[in-house]
């Protein structure tokens, strides 16, 4: 891009021969706007609920992704304006007890929470019938009294998805469960916990962790809880935080040797949601 004109909205770009592409890092709050409005109901031994909310979005920075590996080069930062949307959100509150039981095995729950987080902006659209760029998930603890997981619709006023996942919960969840457990790697990777987050990165994110892929053994301590469903002992040590310019790819180790990430849902995990759709 050689000039943004931010009044006008208007980008000034150019052909370029490069080898990767960029994806935007942005950062996000959210706050329940109209608590006259929102439905909360409990869901297991967690509570879900649907609100207006306000999304405060920055895009802090870019990440470089090689074309065919995926292979994270690097960032570059950016000075943007926020944005702010008014739309509407589903959420789930998991219990302290789920929180202090990641807390027990040495994870943040935070960690867990953010890798839920990540791969739900995959799975939701498989139920609510629309597209990942059509809704954005954050967590966080200012609207209620601990960590909070928030999926809201990218669109003013929503457009009807976040009452849809708010319908489908149970299904949601154990889809998400399913995914993780299915994907390859030991502690976490973009295929299914998500990228790292850069350490320059902060608000909505917990502190502990930017810099590093989320927990997928925190995130599978959460669901297996929540979901009621035989208790997950941590199998794997914690990784040590990857440098930056390797944030987007997993620790040596965490995936096959020689083994690229899924950029698809398996074949088996995706048959058997869209089973359940019919």
């Amino acid at each position: 891009m050689r000039a943004l004109d931010i009044d006008k909205k208007i980008a000034f770009i150019q052909r370029q021969p490069l080898d990767y592409f960029t994806q935007a890092v942005t950062e996000a709050s959210i706050r329940i706007s109209d608590r006259d409005h929102m439905r909360r109901q409990p869901w297991r031994i967690s509570e879900v609920g649907v609100a207006p909310v306000t999304v405060t979005s920055c895009v802090t920075m870019f990440k470089k992704i090689r074309f065919g590996s995926r292979e994270s080069i690097g960032y570059e930062a950016l000075d943007l304006p926020p944005q702010h949307l008014e739309t509407v959100a589903w959420w789930v509150l998991p219990p302290e007890e789920s929180l202090a039981l990641v807390r027990r095995y040495g994870r943040e729950p935070a960690e867990g929470l953010v890798g839920i987080a990540n791969l739900l902006v995959d799975v939701v659209p498989l139920f609510a019938m629309c597209d990942t760029v059509d809704i954005g998930a954050v967590v966080d603890s200012s609207n209620m009294d601990r960590p909070t997981l928030f999926v809201f619709d990218k669109y003013p006023q929503g457009m009807g998805f976040s009452e849809k996942a708010f319908e489908l919960c149970e299904e949601i969840m154990r889809a998400t469960a399913e995914i993780i457990h299915a994907c390859e790697c030991r502690t976490g990777c973009p295929s299914c916990v998500g990228a790292a987050v850069p350490p320059s990165a902060f608000g909505a994110v917990e502190s502990g962790t930017r810099g590093r892929i989320p927990d997928k053994e925190a995130a599978l301590v959460l669901l297996h809880s929540i979901l009621e469903l035989e208790p997950y002992v941590p199998r794997y040590d914690r990784p040590v935080p990857s440098k930056v310019e390797g944030a987007g790819r997993p620790a040596e180790g965490d995936r096959p040797e020689g083994r690229p990430p899924r950029t698809k849902l398996p074949a088996d995990v995706e048959r058997n949601i869209r089973d359940q759709l019919k």
